[in-house]
């Protein structure tokens, strides 16, 4: 690949993320989304009412949890 293709490429993507993020303490974790979101597996799927977050500790990752509203199985 040649610098003006992957310029080319990169030309959207921003240099920084302009979104910042307040914490009462260094490293809280970060709620992406809080009511219902859909589990599924293949033809089965769990309607679930709860809290996706970014925690930082021990390990950098995204948790879910909360409780299923509905069922369906395929």
């Amino acid at each position: 690949m040649t610098n003006e293709e992957y310029l080319e490429i990169v030309k959207d993507i921003p240099k920084i993320n302009p979104f910042s993020v307040t914490m009462n303490e260094a490293n809280d974790s970060i709620k992406i989304h809080e009511g219902e979101f859909i589990l599924k597996e293949e033809s089965n799927e769990i309607i679930i009412f709860g809290n996706i977050s970014f925690e930082w500790f021990p390990n950098s990752r995204v948790c879910f949890s909360g409780k299923p509203i509905k069922a369906n199985k395929g």
